[in-house]
C-alpha cells in the first residue's frame, strides 16, 4: 500500500450508449505517454464489434474536470 504519484495528470475518455452503459474506454495513459493529441473512435465497442447508429456520449475526465459531449453516430 504505497502511494502512486505521476507527474501525468490521470485523465480518461468514456463513450456511453442513451442507456448510459460504458460502450468504449480509451486509455489515455498510454496517450499521454506517447505525445498524441488525437483520439478515433471508429464507432466500435471494447470489444470491436460495430456499434448501431444513434446518440452516444463522450466523457472526458482529468483530475477534478470533467466533460460531457454528446455525438452522433452516423452509419
Amino acid at each position: 500500500s504505497g502511494v502512486v504519484s505521476s507527474q501525468y495528470p490521470v485523465a480518461s475518455m468514456k463513450i456511453y450508449d442513451i442507456t448510459g452503459r460504458v460502450v468504449k474506454s480509451f486509455d489515455l495513459e498510454s496517450c499521454i505517454l506517447n505525445h498524441e493529441s488525437r483520439i478515433t473512435w471508429f464507432g466500435d465497442d471494447d470489444t470491436g464489434r460495430k456499434l448501431p447508429a444513434g446518440i452516444y456520449f463522450i466523457e472526458f475526465r482529468e483530475n477534478e474536470y470533467k466533460e460531457i459531449q454528446k455525438v452522433i453516430l452516423i452509419k
